[in-house]
């Protein structure tokens, strides 16, 4: 929804700040892995990107600061398997893509790379319509 090399598909308001901060995590693991997505088939892409969610979404596991998830409220799961078997093609097409570029590893996998990929424009639109999603993003 926020990153623009995912699907265009909106999802209801009251998920926004979890589908932020969750496509906040998708950025930073296509550009971490996709030197290494390059040599999985398409179901063990799948399969790595679903348990570094896992993990991710996993309070106890330490990747995320403490409190990461608490702010924000959840979707149920049946809403969240559907929102990754849509959107994990689009993540393993740019992990690939980002790997065969030729720019030099530095410039291609970085911390400021990940600030690129969001919509801007879509964020601020979400935030002027969305007064709990502007408050959501002050805290952040």
């Amino acid at each position: 929804m926020f990153v623009t090399y995912l699907s265009n598909q909106n999802c209801e308001e009251r998920y926004w700040p979890f589908v932020f901060r969750f496509e906040t995590i998708v950025a930073g693991v296509v550009t971490e892995v996709a030197k290494r997505i390059v040599a999985f088939t398409d179901e063990q892409a799948q399969l790595f990107f679903k348990n570094a969610f896992a993990a991710a979404l996993d309070d106890n596991s330490n990747v995320l600061p403490p409190g990461w998830w608490s702010r924000v409220e959840s979707p149920p799961y049946l809403w969240f398997q559907k929102y990754l078997e849509r959107e994990l093609p689009f993540m393993i097409a740019e992990s690939r893509r980002l790997a065969g570029e030729s720019l030099p590893e530095t410039e291609r996998i970085g911390e400021n790379q990940t600030s690129h990929v969001f919509d801007q424009s879509k964020i601020r639109h979400c935030a002027h319509v969305s007064p709990s999603f502007r408050d959501f993003l002050r805290q952040c």
